[in-house]
């Protein structure tokens, strides 16, 4: 019947960590626990057995209590809820994140890197292969697809060369 107390000053740094096992006290708080093994807890997360807790929380047998430091930075805020919110997502959650994620990222990398459409803005122009803007005049093309123009009136134009002797 024990309670063991852990103190990890860096939670990133494995060095400077210290355990400490106490004897089971039925009915005792966190806050006793910290002062009989004489780590500090100041400015410091408590954890009991995986569960953030407060000193005044009640200890079970075979408890674990962490008294870790916090992290310290700008963002840590922001990377706090974000781990909180993911802890609390099932695995279903976690895989549409995930998945979400993912192909916003996709996204972003093949509107970046996608080729860009090529205009023909060159000295001949757009209609250089037109058979019937063109500066040489009418032409017949000898060309699959063409389409076949509706006339109204009379006007020189340029057919397709359908067989060819």
């Amino acid at each position: 019947m024990s309670v063991l107390v852990r103190y990890v000053p860096n939670i990133l740094d494995k060095e400077n960590r210290i355990t400490k096992q106490l004897p089971f006290q039925a009915g005792k708080k966190i806050s006793y626990y910290i002062k009989q093994s004489g780590f500090d807890s100041k400015k410091c997360r408590i954890i009991l057995s995986g569960q953030k807790a407060s000193e005044k929380t009640i200890v079970g047998n075979g408890d674990e209590i962490i008294i870790a430091g916090d992290i310290k930075g700008p963002l840590s805020p922001f990377f706090v809820a974000v781990g909180e919110l993911w802890t609390s997502l099932n695995i279903v959650g976690q895989i549409l994140v995930v998945v979400s994620v993912a192909s916003a990222i996709y996204s972003l990398v093949t509107s970046l890197t996608a080729r860009k459409p090529k205009y023909n803005t060159d000295s001949t122009g757009m209609d250089a292969n037109s058979p019937t803007y063109s500066f040489d005049g009418i032409v017949t093309q000898k060309q699959v697809g063409l389409p076949i123009g509706i006339v109204y009136g009379r006007h020189k134009v340029g057919g397709n060369e359908v067989v060819e002797l």
